[in-house]
């Protein structure tokens, strides 16, 4: 059995600089009813992070992508700005930003935020730093740090988990190919901390089965 293709980062980052990407993204990952599902709950695992936090000002979205959460800012009462580094995907998020509720958006690599220290209230970022090789993402979590008044919004995925127990079945069966490498909660603690960040929140997106959480963080003191 062929085992699961890994992907080159810089090839990753060029990937969503296309027209064609940009204006099917939402089809190819929504369409279906698991895409739906899958939208719905990491929006409601995400409104339960910012209940966590209270009112959120402005939120630095990290990819926004095509502004998959645009609503829910606006359903909160959040400003929201937008950071991508392709500009193709930002066209269509700004198709969606409501009027007066979006600061703007930016053309940008998340290793190096156009954002000056302490200028958001909140940075969230969400389906990215699982796919970045470990170096980068403390990197790219310590400019997040940096850019967030107080409060980051990642999502992790960890290897312990319901989930994962039939992934690692299907793969000794050779059902399946073997699934992505997970991370571990003391490894997340650990890239959090060097990036000058401590949980606050680690919220299940699926409780007792999923291995995708959203972990709430506070800048270090």
């Amino acid at each position: 059995m062929p085992r699961r293709k890994s992907i080159d980062y810089q090839t990753f980052k060029a990937r969503y600089k296309s027209m064609h990407v940009a204006a099917n993204y939402e089809t190819y990952r929504f369409f279906s009813l698991v895409g739906r599902w899958r939208n719905a709950t990491k929006t409601l695992a995400l409104r339960r992070a910012f209940s966590r936090i209270g009112s959120p000002g402005l939120v630095l979205d990290v990819p926004c992508g095509t502004g998959r959460f645009f609503k829910l800012f606006e359903s909160i009462g959040a400003r929201y700005a937008g950071c991508d580094i392709s500009h193709e995907m930002i066209l269509h998020a700004r198709e969606k930003s409501g009027p007066g509720a979006s600061a703007g958006f930016a053309v940008g690599d998340a290793e190096a935020l156009p954002f000056r220290d302490a200028s958001a209230a909140v940075v969230l970022s969400v389906r990215f730093l699982h796919q970045l090789p470990c170096d980068v993402r403390v990197r790219i979590l310590r400019e997040m740090a940096r850019v967030a008044k107080e409060f980051v919004i990642v999502d992790y995925r960890f290897t312990l988990s319901v989930r994962n127990v039939f992934r690692i079945v299907a793969a000794a069966a050779r059902i399946k190919p073997p699934f992505e490498r997970r991370s571990t909660r003391r490894a997340m603690r650990e890239e959090l901390a060097h990036a000058g960040l401590e949980p606050v929140a680690v919220i299940p997106v699926v409780p007792f089965f999923s291995d995708k959480y959203v972990v709430v963080c506070r800048r270090a003191k």
